[in-house]
């Protein structure tokens, strides 16, 4: 069994370096789980994006992240 750990956090700089930790501590094939959310289907709404978060993985290759949209659109 494995377990993919979540990032989930209320800033783009938080996130970032949670991302960074993880690239070091996490086993090369290991997927990373974030949640978007844009309020309709949660009580919250997430500041990440599908764009922001393309941008901050492509500044670290070789991660892997599952991206569960919680979205109307």
């Amino acid at each position: 069994m494995k377990i993919n750990p979540v990032i989930n956090c209320p800033s783009e700089s938080c996130f970032i370096g949670r991302l960074c930790v993880a690239k070091w501590v996490l086993d090369p094939e290991a997927v990373i789980h974030v949640d978007v959310s844009d309020g309709v289907f949660t009580p919250w709404k997430t500041w990440a994006t599908v764009p922001i978060i393309k941008k901050i993985v492509s500044s670290c290759p070789g991660l892997k992240l599952a991206v569960h949209l919680m979205v109307e659109n």
